[in-house]
């Protein structure tokens, strides 16, 4: 009986990892250092922008993108791009191993929510440093103030 719940339990893991989200691509103001945070299925957000398939966020710059999209789960895509004024894009690469002191680089991604006003905001949030301004930057702490604007 253990191996027939254990073989249940992993089917039911592995189809659950098998969700196909929707390929995303984040637009960060040239720049920007520091955390990121996107605040999901908020009434006063941006509307869903898509590209090519693909679901587009563009962060203001402070960091900061209130949208009207669902948060995306499953496997997906995601590209970090930094935009400047002109729509002008520069890849910023993902980099788990800090290998750069002075290039900025997506660390510490993090999914969560927050209660705001009785509802429950799920948050997407990331943090665009270099390897030396990791430890400076790197806080567990969400600001949550544009939520109020």
């Amino acid at each position: 009986m253990k191996h027939v719940i254990f073989y249940l339990l992993l089917l039911v893991s592995v189809s659950a990892c098998d969700k196909k989200g929707k390929d995303t691509i984040y637009l960060v103001p040239e720049g920007f250092h520091g955390r990121a945070v996107i605040f999901f299925d908020v009434e006063n957000g941006d509307p869903e922008a898509a590209e090519n398939g693909s679901v587009v966020l563009r962060l203001k710059e402070n960091g900061c993108l209130l949208t009207r999209s669902q948060p995306n789960f499953g496997i997906f895509k995601q590209t970090f791009y930094f935009c400047d004024s002109l729509g002008k894009r520069t890849c910023i690469p993902e980099d788990v191993e800090f290998t750069s002191d002075t290039l900025p680089s997506i660390y510490g991604e993090v999914t969560s929510s927050v209660d705001h006003n009785g509802k429950k905001v799920c948050i997407f949030s990331f943090l665009v440093c270099t390897k030396k301004e990791y430890p400076e930057l790197n806080r567990t702490d969400i600001d949550t103030s544009c939520l109020d604007k």
